[in-house]
């Protein structure tokens, strides 16, 4: 310890610490966050875009497997969609 410093004042410099680096923390997790959402939001467009064509598809080719495809790739949206749900949820602290 420094000649004459105050004992509470290196206290002072540690407290400063753990709020910055708390702060720092906190930035990290936002950043996540949004990390997260915008994979989210990546694969739902995704998801949704290929749910669309293959709808498109079967309407001009309404055959059993072109239609169970495009079954298929609309649940595929949907399952994306509602995960994106989830995740903003979680990012705002809310549960359902």
């Amino acid at each position: 310890m420094v000649a004459g410093a105050l004992p509470g004042a290196r206290l002072a410099v540690h407290a400063r610490f753990h709020r910055l680096f708390a702060q720092r923390l906190e930035l990290a997790d936002r950043d996540l966050r949004d990390a997260c959402l915008a994979t989210k939001a990546a694969r739902v467009a995704k998801e949704t875009g290929e749910a669309v064509s293959a709808i498109i598809q079967a309407s001009t080719n309404a055959d059993p497997e072109t239609l169970r495809r495009a079954r298929i790739e609309a649940e595929e949206a949907i399952n994306s969609l509602m995960d994106g749900v989830a995740a903003l949820d979680r990012a705002s602290g809310e549960r359902p």
